[in-house]
């Protein structure tokens, strides 16, 4: 008996002595995180999004319409650099002949072409350089009220960033493709020619060909 009336006094007794875990104030702690999209997100569809230092990294961007390359169930038809005309954006529920069901804006401004709806009616991307893009996003279906009834196949949203301090680019691609079939020799030599500035309190726009 005398050792069972001991044993949990001793228990208590060690607990009491335990040192208690040092602690440390951290202050003031702030958490930022960036806008997770330019597009409706409480809605029942698929979202996906890139940001411009992934497209730096990940992609050889020589127009804004690559930053979609590797974007799943979304092609866009480019035949060449500085394919202005033929560049049509594709999805899983419109191919390249239904141009006018996806809609491409820029900083919530529409670029898609609705004058036609085919192979030949694509979206101004000349409108944004690859170097002012600071993230792309792509809602797949009509799934919103906030854009019209063209957006049955995909919305695209180009977000362009602000710069910091005046800055400027000038670059040129050119792409050679010879064709020699049935009698037929031909050269496409397209180029593309940019120039874009950029100031702190607003973007020029590029100038493209």
């Amino acid at each position: 008996m005398t050792c069972a009336a001991a044993f949990p006094f001793v228990t208590v007794s060690a607990l009491a002595q335990t040192p208690a875990a040092p602690s440390r104030s951290l202050g003031v702690v702030t958490i930022t995180s960036a806008q997770p999209s330019s597009l409706p997100t409480q809605i029942p569809t698929t979202l996906q999004g890139v940001t411009g230092e992934d497209i730096a990294n990940t992609v050889n961007a020589t127009d804004s319409e690559d930053a979609l390359k590797y974007f799943p169930s979304l092609l866009v038809r480019k035949r060449y650099i500085g394919d202005y005309n033929h560049a049509v954006l594709s999805s899983r529920a419109s191919g390249t002949g239904n141009s006018a069901r996806s809609a491409v804006y820029v900083d919530g401004v529409l670029v898609s072409n609705y004058l036609g709806n085919g192979a030949t009616y694509a979206p101004r991307w000349g409108m944004v350089t690859p170097e002012e893009i600071a993230r792309v996003d792509v809602m797949y279906g009509p799934f919103s009220a906030a854009y019209p009834g063209n957006s049955v196949g995909a919305v695209v949203d180009y977000v362009t960033r602000m710069p910091t301090q005046l800055q400027a680019t000038a670059k040129i691609g050119i792409s050679h493709q010879p064709n020699a079939l049935y009698g037929v020799s031909t050269t496409t030599k397209p180029a593309r020619p940019a120039l874009r500035w950029a100031a702190r309190r607003g973007i020029g726009p590029g100038l493209s060909t």
